[in-house]
């Protein structure tokens, strides 16, 4: 193997271990939107099990065949045999993103003859941000198409068609619009290679594209038209061909469509990573041309740091090594490399995603206890049971028949799945969904549910699952507005160690203030060892929102000092509001502030 090859393997194994890791750790911290990864997830999960291409994550039809073909997602299906996590998903798309730059470093090396460019043109791949974010992205479908696009085009020029075909195939697997890169290679072959078989390759991507989008959607979706053509409302139509046809008969249209912002500046942004070099290898860049006309002829798909524009990748390297090689009359291989290399490297910078860039968050791949509890959860919840979970969690909890994302779908389940963390009160979810509050509001007050809350912002909500009655009962009014029933605690705990109570509280009609409770831990002497204030639920279910009647699970957590003395203690538990500043508790019948509770034993 030459010395060029060997590097870009060990460059393209350096670049998986690391987003591997990273991916798998922003997986895990559960503090990132992983809607899509969700949806992936259960295809691959309820295809194993039975149920081919089922998922409640993507609209009102329950089988992904009525939106898009992918059946590369069967083909995943039995690596869950081996490890049935959705994190096999991530690892698996940043391997295959990794591994691409070997044919772009074998044929720059045959067609520059140069190590040291080769090694150059797959280290500029590997920085190219469209590849970091998505692999920040954990798991989108068309990045997958890659690997196989690339591989693909370098046994094309390499004219080994058997293994061209392995690698087509499995490139249309994994979306219907790859149909038309698979024609464009057909054409490369007939019309550059004057090659024969390129009229099968042609053929096979246009009967892929006619059974996908002409049979096999319209027959799952009954009939509605193509899931993504309202991107194209401008034009007309709901099919490939209607939609072709009018931009055929309306070319000014589709030409000021073109032209409009941001599609020029996103036309930049996605050559300047690559140092424009594509456009001196136009010969072959052009087989980007499909994949980006779909996108800039569409609404809402310019956007170069996502998935959309991956499958232009390829071609457009391609284009840069033709490019390099037109510049070898005048310059060394390696000069123009270089140059590719820097451009990607600033462009990483300013625009990718990870260690190294602008927007990279350590704190995002950061497995935190509250990432931790909220695993715990998630793994709490039996499989035969339907869910609805928040997208921080989603993913982790669809590895079922029935999942939905909270609460863009708001119907029955069996389990509510809400992580606070990231959402800003009761008066709507940051930029995402306007009815947040409204739908948390009324899956709260559905009698129907019992209400777990597990601290730290993490809730579960159980149909026909009520929490257990307080052990120790209480009965006790405060202000004739909210009753302590009761509360659960611990027997006995260490100095140092955490104490959480369970309060149980009842409203009989709603509060119309927003009440702090108070725990005071103190000993026989009345003296006040610890403290803690904070509305119930650490703030995520204040007193306004609670419905009349219900009983409401209520645990604080106080931190005890390690040199308190072991012995018996008592918790004092007030509840007040606050008026100009001032603390205005309610009182019980006999005009006491608070409720003391206990004993509560502290022993070495």
């Amino acid at each position: 193997m030459p010395l060029a090859i060997a590097l870009t393997v060990a460059l393209s194994g350096l670049f998986c271990v690391v987003f591997s890791t990273l991916g798998v750790l922003r997986y895990a911290a559960m503090n990132s939107h992983q809607t899509d990864l969700a949806l992936m997830d259960q295809l691959v999960w309820t295809t194993l099990h039975g149920q081919f291409m089922r998922t409640t994550l993507q609209g009102s039809l329950d089988n992904f065949l009525a939106y898009h073909v992918e059946p590369i997602m069967a083909l995943i299906s039995p690596l869950y045999l081996l490890i049935p996590s959705a994190g096999v998903l991530v690892v698996l798309q940043v391997i295959g993103l990794g591994v691409s730059a070997i044919p772009l470093a074998l044929w720059a090396h045959k067609r520059l003859d140069s190590g040291l460019a080769a090694v150059l043109v797959a280290l500029g791949f590997l920085l190219n941000p469209v590849l970091a974010h998505n692999n920040d992205l954990l798991f989108e479908q068309i990045p997958l198409s890659v690997p196989f696009l690339t591989w693909g085009f370098y046994f094309q020029l390499q004219r080994r068609w058997k293994a061209v075909g392995v690698c087509l195939i499995l490139a249309l697997a994994v979306r219907e619009e790859i149909a038309f890169v698979v024609m464009a290679m057909g054409l490369y072959a007939l019309l550059v290679q004057r090659q024969r078989i390129g009229w099968a390759i042609l053929g096979g991507g246009f009967a892929w594209a006619a059974l996908a989008l002409g049979v096999v959607i319209p027959h799952f979706n009954g009939g509605h038209g193509l899931y993504w053509a309202t991107a194209y409302a401008y034009l007309g139509g709901d099919t490939p061909l209607a939609i072709a046809r009018n931009a055929l008969t309306h070319p000014q249209l589709v030409v000021q469509h073109l032209l409009s912002p941001p599609r020029p500046l996103w036309t930049l942004a996605l050559l300047a990573p690559l140092g424009f070099l594509p456009l001196l290898g136009w010969r072959v860049a052009w087989l980007a041309l499909p994949t980006l006309g779909y996108l800039l002829l569409g609404e809402g798909y310019y956007d170069s740091n996502s998935w959309y524009p991956a499958p232009m990748l390829p071609f457009l390297f391609f284009g840069a090594i033709e490019g390099i090689a037109l510049l070898r009359r005048y310059v060394p291989a390696a000069a123009p490399a270089v140059f590719l290399v820097a451009a990607a490297a600033v462009s990483f910078h300013q625009n990718g995603a990870g260690p190294g860039t602008n927007f990279y968050f350590p704190a995002g791949y950061d497995v935190t206890p509250h990432a931790r509890a909220a695993q715990a959860m998630t793994a709490s919840v039996p499989r035969e049971l339907s869910v609805s979970a928040t997208p921080q969690i989603i993913a982790h909890l669809s590895q079922r028949m029935d999942v939905s994302i909270f609460p863009e779908l708001l119907v029955p389940r069996d389990v509510f799945a809400i992580d606070f963390i990231g959402w800003r009160g009761w008066h709507g979810y940051p930029a995402m969904y306007d009815d947040y509050d409204q739908a948390l509001r009324r899956v709260l007050r559905d009698p129907a549910y019992g209400a777990f809350y597990q601290g730290d912002g993490l809730l579960l909500l159980r149909r026909g699952v009520y929490p257990a009655p307080a052990a120790h009962p209480a009965g006790v009014p405060l202000g004739g507005k909210i009753e302590l029933m009761g509360f659960d605690g611990p027997a006995a705990i260490q100095p140092g160690q955490p104490l959480t109570v369970h309060l149980h509280w009842r409203a009989g009609a709603p509060p119309d203030q927003q009440y702090t409770v108070s725990l005071q831990l103190g000993g026989a002497a009345g003296d006040k060892l610890a403290q803690r204030d904070s509305w119930p639920w650490d703030g995520y279910f204040p007193t306004m929102e609670w419905p009349a009647g219900r009983e409401i699970d209520d645990p604080h957590t106080l931190n005890v000092p390690p040199s308190i003395t072991p012995g018996q203690y008592r918790l004092f538990v007030s509840v007040y509001a606050l008026d100009n500043g001032q603390a205005k508790p309610l009182l019980t019948p006999a005009g006491e502030t608070g409720v003391f509770i206990g004993p509560f034993t502290i022993r070495q």
